[in-house]
């Protein structure tokens, strides 16, 4: 009976593990950005910055590293903050939300 109990406890840890609606590794397209409020089911991962370096630097580059920076903290959603001067700095809050 103990064994039983085992492989059924180890049984449902992976069916609900598979049935999870967020995935284990995220990409930065998996990352929404907008300048509104999140729900209020989001939490709050705390604040991330995007930069970019080039000499052909553009906004979208930072928000891309933004993105990136929010999928490696495992957040789907970034509310955007503000930009720097010249674009190639952006701030933003990540958040997880269902």
């Amino acid at each position: 009976m103990g064994r039983f109990l085992i492989y059924l406890s180890i049984t449902l840890a992976a069916v609900t593990m598979a049935c999870s609606s967020r995935p284990v590794i995220m990409k930065s397209t998996d990352v929404k950005v907008s300048r509104d409020e999140p729900s209020s089911s989001c939490k709050d991962m705390g604040r991330i910055t995007g930069t970019t370096l080039s000499i052909h630097a553009t906004s979208e580059d930072a928000l891309e590293d933004l993105k990136t920076e929010a999928s490696r903290k495992g957040a789907n959603y970034v509310k955007v903050g503000e930009f720097s001067d010249t674009g190639t700095a952006v701030a933003g809050v990540a958040y997880i939300c269902p």
